[in-house]
């Protein structure tokens, strides 16, 4: 993402959805890039912005396009792990460049995590306008069960919305 031309050549595929689609809102998933990286990991901390100014110009063309269409992230669920890959979630809704962070624990095989813990990103967002939805999944994949069985589900979204979330996934 640090060449011009990959992000000119992504925003011109969201910007034609944006433009030629009846759409609500737009969703950037940006938890499971391939390979897990945006950026050279000697380029995180100066990709941060890089990637930062790119949202800005998603959300300008989601804002432009005369709706109330709004933008939502798809993200690691912890702060660091946003970092690490060179997002940075809490300056999006410093700015208001995006209205739903969904973040989402990350696992080849979506496996339900009653035991995310969104309550650092509920906080930096707190005050922004920016709402935080948490990833529900229902696969299991124990020895015994394959799908979470409909009680953990619901003892999973009780444990998100303890945390102080705005939505679920």
């Amino acid at each position: 993402f640090m060449r011009p031309e990959v992000r000119d050549q992504r925003f011109a595929l969201i910007e034609e959805v944006i433009n030629n689609y009846s759409i609500g809102g737009f969703e950037l998933n940006l938890n499971h890039y391939a390979g897990g990286y945006f950026f050279n990991p000697t380029q995180i901390e100066a990709g941060r912005q890089v990637l930062t100014e790119w949202i800005q110009r998603i959300h300008a063309a989601l804002a432009q396009s005369g709706s109330e269409r709004e933008l939502a992230i798809r993200i690691p669920a912890s702060l660091e792990g946003c970092h690490s890959i060179g997002l940075d979630p809490e300056e999006w809704a410093r700015q208001g460049i995006v209205e739903v962070l969904t973040p989402e624990t990350f696992g080849l095989m979506s496996l339900v995590d009653p035991s995310a813990d969104f309550r650092p990103l509920v906080a930096a967002t707190r005050g922004s306008g920016c709402r935080v939805h948490g990833v529900i999944r229902n696969n299991l994949d124990s020895d015994r069960l394959g799908t979470a069985p409909i009680e953990m589900i619901r003892a999973t979204a009780c444990n998100y919305w303890d945390q102080g979330i705005d939505g679920l996934c």
